[in-house]
């Protein structure tokens, strides 16, 4: 990144965001390319270079990137002014609408409702020509067809497509381009830097420091991470990964639980610092069951309201996906 860019500086950029009460959102601004921007009042190119400082800072782990929306785009032109509608499976006009189902039970005959003709005593079924007159006994509603009021087709599931409303592209919905919006909040090394009134650039400043054991820095933990599960797929070696989420934020207490799990590690495990109130805890050469032995014995001495569970990682898959899905069970 060019930090002799004004508005882009670093701490220009961490200063804004404390300005703003700690978490940047994005604002809703309809002629804005992305549909979404954070700087509203600023210049397209000041808007960009704020946006790079951002990014840059999120990386480095003083700022916590977290997903705030996402947006249907134009495959053709790039643009979200897309209307994602149904339409019919066959002409492809959106002028169509559901209609509910009869099924006769005496002739089996299943049709939509409007070719069952009323005579005053009921229905009338097309096929077998028999009375519908009670729903339940002699007839039911197994669902929903749609018909189109442009070719007169009738089918069960419509198509889904976005139309472009800027350059009039016709896209099915499962070839939409799809574009993450995100908004950036200060977490503790933000503010640490705020305070010292500069950025951590000396080799040990890399590491949040806890007592008797280092926490890692987001961006170093997940390479450490991904490092080990690539040993593990290339030598059929097992490893876990526990993750901690904290009652609070505050530095002393997590210094304690840091300090007490230190005391139960070996060399080659590994804290790393997941968000403002979520440790990971790496342990190689340990399978499920004693990452679960170590675990009960860990939050039994914690002395502390916490809540924690091993992870279940798809060696396949990408890891932040899979750590973003995980939920709390407690």
């Amino acid at each position: 990144m060019d930090t002799e860019n004004k508005y882009g500086e670093p701490m220009t950029v961490l200063q804004q965001v404390q300005q703003r009460g700690g978490h940047l959102l994005p604002q809703w601004q309809a002629e804005h390319i992305d549909g979404y921007t954070l700087f509203p009042q600023s210049e397209p190119d000041v808007a960009g270079q704020m946006l790079q400082g951002l990014e840059y800072l999120a990386s480095a782990d003083y700022l916590d990137k977290l997903f705030f929306d996402r947006l249907s785009v134009c495959p053709s032109c790039g643009s979200h002014h897309v209307n994602v509608r149904e339409a019919c499976s066959s002409c492809k006009s959106s002028h169509i609408s559901p209609v509910s189902l009869l099924h006769h039970f005496r002739c089996g005959y299943v049709a939509p409702a409007e070719t069952f003709v009323h005579n005053g005593k009921g229905r009338i079924c097309p096929k077998c020509h028999g009375h519908l007159t009670d729903l339940g006994t002699d007839h039911d509603i197994p669902g929903e067809n749609f018909t189109c009021h442009s070719c007169h087709a009738s089918f069960q599931v419509p198509e889904v497509e976005g139309l472009c409303m800027n350059c009039q592209t016709r896209t099915p919905g499962d070839q939409l381009l799809h574009k993450d919006i995100h908004s950036f909040r200060l977490n503790s090394l933000g503010m640490a830097a705020l305070s010292n009134g500069r950025l951590y650039d000396q080799e040990e400043e890399l590491l949040l420091e806890g007592d008797g054991h280092p926490i890692y820095r987001k961006h170093v933990f997940m390479f450490l991470l991904e490092d080990e599960m690539r040993r593990a797929k290339r030598y059929g070696t097992a490893f876990s990964l526990i993750m901690i989420k904290l009652a609070t934020a505050d530095d002393t207490e997590t210094e304690r639980l840091v300090f007490h799990m230190a005391e139960n590690l070996r060399n080659s495990d590994k804290i790393g610092r997941y968000t403002e109130d979520r440790l990971l805890l790496l342990l190689p050469a340990t399978d499920k069951a004693g990452a679960d032995i170590w675990l009960r014995r860990f939050i039994a001495g914690a002395g502390a309201a916490l809540q924690a569970h091993v992870i279940d990682l798809n060696q396949e898959g990408d890891v932040a996906s899979q750590l973003a899905e995980q939920s709390w069970n407690t």
